[in-house]
């Protein structure tokens, strides 16, 4: 690699035919592609970032993510046939009180979210980070960080409720947060930044109903894009990806899940299919061999 860094920006949520219908040009980036999920039994965020960190699908946090039935979004074909594996789960979920499932939950299964917060790291699994003498991350699913807080789970019940208010306040919060560190970071002498934002998938599980209010959030991002790209240097090279994307569900006026694929762009015209394959091409400009 030459003297240019490699900048990161991961956007949890970020959907890929929002952008183009937007036509948000900076945030398309010379080249873009619509990742597929296929690979995944659950469309889970830490387990697909954790894909990105390492290459492969990390089986084990899949496997924690089946086992909690209670936390499954949308899924590929493929989990029809691990659920069987999880019949345990599935019984519990069909027979028991809620109050008797909520208790269970809380006392005697760990929160998946928080349980694989820092797998990849306590398993001492190699990563991109591996590959860079002086990386920088201000945390990533899976590596170093847990995406749910006490705070976001009551934001998003009073949004639940059809206050959206206080979330709002709170997700826009975090992405000002986040921001500053991102901006930050680009000042120092990093040669992998890796940038990790959760706010866009907190607010577009409603917001994804309310188009021109989500636009307002992509077209800040876009402006965000710009800027980044206006201060970079002739080296430096830039990818944008997402783990899903956001859809409305159907019947529903008021909410959105997971979308079944994923977002990618790049500064250098490089395109990906898969979130795993951001490994190699993230890799093969690496400033150390692990």
């Amino acid at each position: 690699m030459k003297n240019g860094k490699i900048i990161i920006l991961g956007i949890d949520g970020l959907e890929y035919d929002l952008v183009k219908e937007w036509k948000l040009k900076h945030l398309e980036l010379e080249a873009s592609s619509r990742l597929e999920l296929s690979d995944f039994g659950v469309i889970i965020t830490p387990l697909i970032w954790a894909s990105m960190l390492t290459g492969k699908k990390e089986d084990e946090i899949e496997r924690i993510f089946l086992e909690r039935s209670r936390y499954f979004s949308k899924t590929s074909d493929s989990l029809k046939k691990k659920q069987r594996q999880y019949w345990h789960a599935a019984l519990m979920a069909r027979i028991l009180p809620k109050s008797i499932k909520t208790w269970v939950n809380k006392k005697l299964l760990p929160d998946p979210f928080k349980k694989t917060s820092h797998f990849l790291k306590k398993n001492n699994k190699r990563t991109l980070f591996d590959f860079f003498k002086n990386p920088w991350n201000n945390g990533v699913p899976a590596y170093n960080k847990c995406v749910t807080s006490d705070e976001s789970k009551k934001m998003t019940g009073i949004a639940i409720n059809g206050d959206l208010k206080p979330l709002h306040e709170f997700t826009m919060a975090m992405y000002e947060r986040d921001k500053k560190e991102l901006f930050d970071a680009l000042k120092k002498d990093y040669d992998l930044i890796f940038w990790y934002t959760s706010f866009l998938d907190k607010i577009s599980h409603f917001y994804i109903v309310k188009k021109r209010k989500l636009m307002n959030i992509y077209l800040d991002l876009n402006t965000m894009v710009k800027k980044i790209r206006e201060g970079m240097g002739p080296d430096d090279v830039l990818y944008i990806i997402s783990d899903h994307g956001m859809v409305a569900v159907e019947g529903s006026l008021k909410a959105g899940d997971h979308s079944d694929h994923a977002y990618f762009s790049s500064s250098t015209g490089e395109t990906i299919q898969k979130p795993q394959e951001l490994f190699d091409i993230v890799t093969k400009r690496g400033t150390k061999i692990p």
